[in-house]
C-alpha cells in the first residue's frame, strides 16, 4: 500500500494504538471514505487477517460478501450523516 502522506504519531498515541489493538473485542477505524485506518487483532483474525496492519487501505467490499458489505457501507454512512451509532 502506497500512503499519500506520512502520519506523524505522538509516542501517546502510539501507546494508544497498540492498547486498542490488544481488546478482546471487535475494534475497528475507517477514514470518511469508509477505507479502513486499523483494528484490533481479534478483528483481523475474524476477517482472516494474520496481523491487524493488513487491513489497512481495505474496503468492507474487500473484506465481506458483496451484500454484507453494502449493508455496513449503508450503516456507516448513516452513523457519519446522525452522529449517532446504531
Amino acid at each position: 500500500m502506497k500512503l499519500k502522506e506520512k502520519v506523524v504519531l505522538s509516542l501517546d498515541s502510539i501507546n494508544l494504538l497498540e492498547i486498542f489493538k490488544q481488546l478482546p473485542g471487535h475494534i475497528y477505524w475507517k477514514d470518511l471514505n469508509g477505507v479502513y485506518v486499523g483494528c484490533n487483532q481479534r478483528q483481523a483474525l475474524d476477517l482472516g487477517l494474520s496481523d491487524s496492519d493488513e487491513i489497512i487501505g481495505k474496503t468492507d467490499y474487500d473484506l465481506l460478501p458483496e451484500a454484507e458489505a453494502t449493508l455496513c457501507v449503508a450503516n456507516d454512512q448513516k452513523v457519519m450523516r446522525s452522529g449517532k451509532p446504531t
